[in-house]
């Protein structure tokens, strides 16, 4: 009896990999930091207002100045010498104003890959650079264009949540201020708000409401997401509309199995980059070891009045590196 106990009581047991195979638990959503959730919300035509409410907040501009200007583009970039569409976007907008401005919305949640998000933000932006403009345009010739990264991890360890970068040349003056780069950390947006954080830092109204919404993208929690909303100076019939668009999508099967699909990739690839990581922190280990071992016998060596070129010869460092180790050695 005891036995069938315990066999009952292991089989309780479920792996997150397991979880992550059912469809959503009561209360829980789909994270709009996942790609297709963030284009339903954002990128659909017939949800404009909403839109509207993100950029307002993004560009810094009452949301009344942009009513009616923001316009959904191709979500890709045409390649005319080829005839090809390359590198798609999650969201892409033209701002219809007195100066005509592009805005490039991307999620970017794999933590893995600093790198490959710098270079393909540089490759947007060359690419919309170049699109339709004389060879020998200057700067000022360039479109307004701004891209906006909402990433769950800094492009820098400058513990920044809004990382803005522009074109500047080796002397870092700014060549223009008409193309931007803005990385958002949202984790660090949802740690702000669920550590009552948000108002403390020395934002403005705008970032405020920016951090507010980046935060309400990482929850995958419906009354999480609800109070974080209900804090963002937005009208209400807007804040209805985004509940609405949310719940639906809850209610789609196929979303919610693509979704999870997703977070099972994600927790293949986290799992794949921590033992990549823990696999190169033993080789760092071992050669740290190495080249203390080697510093050791050079001191000793050293001490004993044994030449440099001796030294050299015997341990295969050149003299120049002998000579940093004997100068950086702690004198005792």
């Amino acid at each position: 009896m005891l036995k069938e106990k315990k066999k009952n009581k292991k089989n309780i047991k479920v792996s997150r990999m397991q979880k992550l195979k059912e469809g959503l638990k009561p209360g829980e959503i789909i994270r709009l930091s996942y790609d297709e959730a963030f284009c339903i919300m954002f990128g659909n035509p017939e949800h404009l207002s909403i839109l509207t409410m993100l950029l307002s907040k993004i560009l810094q501009v009452e949301y009344e100045d942009l009513e009616g200007k923001v316009i959904l583009t191709p979500r890709s970039v045409p390649n005319e010498t080829v005839g090809e569409y390359l590198t798609e976007r999650d969201v892409v907008v033209k701002i219809d104003a007195n100066e005509e401005k592009k805005v490039l919305l991307e999620v970017n949640i794999r933590s893995g890959f600093y790198n490959s998000v710098i270079n393909r933000n540089i490759h947007y932006l060359e690419e919309e650079a170049v699109s339709g403009i004389p060879q020998n345009s200057s700067y000022e010739d360039l479109p307004a264009t701004l891209l906006v990264n909402f990433n769950n991890f800094s492009i820098h360890n400058n513990g920044k949540i809004f990382d803005e970068y522009l074109y500047r040349n080796e002397d870092g003056e700014i060549l223009t201020d008409k193309r931007k780069i803005l990385n958002i950390n949202i984790e660090k947006c949802y740690d702000a708000w669920y550590n009552k954080d948000v108002f403390k830092g020395d934002f403005n109204s705008y970032e405020i409401d920016l951090l507010l919404l980046s935060a309400a993208l990482w929850t995958n929690r419906e009354e999480e997401f609800r109070k974080v909303i209900d804090n963002i100076e937005i009208d209400k019939k807007i804040k209805r509309e985004i509940m609405e668009v949310l719940l639906r999508m809850k209610e789609n099967a196929d979303l919610v199995r693509r979704y999870r699909d997703y977070e099972l990739e994600e927790e293949r690839t986290e799992k794949g980059i921590r033992n990549e990581i823990l696999a190169e922190g033993k080789e760092i280990g071992l050669e740290e070891g190495k080249k203390q071992k080697e510093q050791e016998m050079v001191i000793n060596l050293y001490n004993q009045d044994v030449s440099i070129d001796i030294i050299s010869k015997a341990s295969g460092l050149s003299q120049e590196e002998i000579e940093n180790i004997i100068n950086n050695r702690k004198i005792k």
